[in-house]
């Protein structure tokens, strides 16, 4: 972000009248040397039928129910489709704004714009807008982090902090390295807390007098939350400005987030492209962090201890085996990578407590048996059925303490109750637990087909001796899971007990 150029100033808005006319390029836009413009654009987007190499696409597209997706297809993302695409171009496009940088980036990869309705085209642009910010909590957070591996030796460490002096334009005091996680977290909290987006926050009132309350109670821009009778002369009420009415902060700059947003994405596809170019498998990807398969001995991504640069979580481990039931949703086993020896497992669950209590019910084999039984059918999962048929009795619920407040802010602990189950809904579950993007479609056999029909060739029924199943004998039977080839829909229902 420190080396990114950012707008600033206001913007030249032009309107689809005058876009539409020279010297601006006819549409429709198939390179970036079509796009004259640098800000944000509105438009109509065509994706291809497929992307290259199988990457996953490059433009977002959010939903009418709000799921962030990456499509090939706009009906097939709104309608969650599992079958192949059958939709017209028109009903494949979408329309949203998106930034030069990532419009262009996309244009190179195949998209297309065929209509486009406003442009705010910024002339002034700086590149260091963020450079003292970012370095500031960078150099924090490098020196909490300690020194990285292979930095015993004086020299070792002199060198260290030179390069990254370097590289960075940081200086980092040696007498302050030092491992401490809680200073590294707060200096990670600080250096993105420039990015929330929510500013309609909540308020407490005290009316002291009956016209007070009522005049809260009668206010058409905020909605009364709750209220609570404190005394005969003093109630306490919970209000919040309605969104249409809640006024933005004055440092808020929609141009800038949108910038940061599409140069974060971006800098990750570089990386999903460093995998597809080493010929590696990308299991799961998120906001700043990929886990791909590479071959053994074989090349890596690019890895560093610089700003920007990719870091192994654990080095020092070695990872065997890898499950996810959708985003923030994953689990995998590791081993020590030298020895292969103290096996351990670990999951990455948003808004689940990974207590000791919950690791009981919710762990690595419970977590697999779930994906497997939802997800690894013989054949593509297709929307023939109903939408429950795959989540009926197939979760997991784990009560956990929590804390919570009285309507006088008194604090309590309470028994929660959470349902988990896999989740995914950002394209085609495919044969072998594989995905595609949704709208993904193209004439001759994809290389997920291709695969699985080699294993199908190289499968034999019998299977070899002294041999058995990763899964414990009160775990899934594979040998059970239904195949699109013999199973009908009756069949479907009584596996999945609907």
């Amino acid at each position: 972000m420190k080396a990114r150029s950012f707008p600033i100033g206001h913007p030249n808005v032009l309107t689809r009248d005058t876009l539409l006319l020279p010297p601006n390029n006819p549409l429709p836009w198939t390179s970036p040397e079509h796009n004259i413009y640098k800000g944000l654009l509105l438009v109509r987007v065509q994706p291809p039928n497929f992307m290259n190499g199988n990457l996953p696409p490059v433009l977002p597209y959010r939903t009418h129910d709000g799921r962030l997706t990456f499509p090939l297809c706009a009906k097939c993302a709104d309608n969650r489709q599992q079958r192949p695409c059958t939709h017209g171009e028109r009903e494949r496009s979408w329309l949203t704004g998106y930034t030069h940088v990532e419009l262009n980036y996309a244009l190179e990869r195949g998209y297309k714009v065929v209509d486009i309705y406003e442009v705010w085209n910024y002339e002034k642009w700086d590149p260091n807008l963020f450079r003292s910010y970012v370095n500031t909590f960078i150099g924090l957070k490098q020196q909490a982090s300690g020194w990285p591996d292979g930095c015993a030796s004086e020299m070792d460490r002199a060198d260290y902090l030179a390069e990254f002096e370097r590289v960075e334009g940081i200086f980092l005091d040696p007498e302050k390295i030092e491992t401490n996680p809680g200073l590294r977290m707060i200096a990670q909290t600080r250096s993105g807390e420039n990015w929330r987006n929510e500013f309609v926050e909540l308020k407490f009132d005290m009316p002291k007098t009956p016209a007070e309350f009522h005049q809260l109670l009668e206010d058409s821009t905020i909605d009364m939350l709750d209220f609570d009778h404190v005394s005969e002369h003093l109630d306490r009420c919970v209000v919040r400005k309605k969104p249409e009415f809640a006024k933005a902060p004055n440092t808020n700059c929609l141009p800038v987030a949108a910038f940061v947003t599409s140069y974060a994405r971006l800098h990750l596809y570089e990386y999903i492209e460093q995998v597809h170019q080493i010929d590696g498998v990308l299991l799961y990807c998120d906001t700043d962090s990929i886990i791909y398969v590479g071959k053994r001995n074989g090349q890596r991504v690019l890895e560093g201890e610089y700003l920007g640069q990719m870091k192994r979580e654990i080095p020092a481990r070695r990872i065997l085996e890898f499950i996810a039931g959708g985003p923030k949703n994953y689990g995998y086993r590791h081993v020590d990578a030298s020895t292969g020896l103290d096996e351990r497992a670990e999951l990455k669950i948003r808004s689940f407590p990974l207590s000791y209590a919950t690791h009981q019910l919710l762990n690595f084999n419970t977590m697999k048996q779930l994906v497997l039984n939802q997800f690894n059918v013989d054949g593509a999962v297709d929307d023939t059925i109903a939408d429950d048929v795959f989540f009926v009795g197939n979760s997991i619920g784990v009560q956990f303490p929590q804390i919570g407040r009285t309507r006088r802010s008194q604090l309590y602990t309470h028994l929660a109750r959470k349902e988990y189950r896999p989740c995914y809904e950002k394209g085609r579950i495919m044969p072998g637990m594989e995905t595609l993007p949704f709208g993904h479609r193209r004439n001759n056999i994809t290389a997920v087909e291709q695969r699985r029909q080699q294993k199908r060739s190289n499968t034999t029924i019998t299977p070899p001796p002294n041999t058995r199943s990763r899964l414990d004998t009160n775990d899934l039977n594979l040998q059970d899971l239904p195949g699109s080839s013999r199973w009908t829909e009756n069949d479907y229902r009584n596996r999945y007990h609907f």
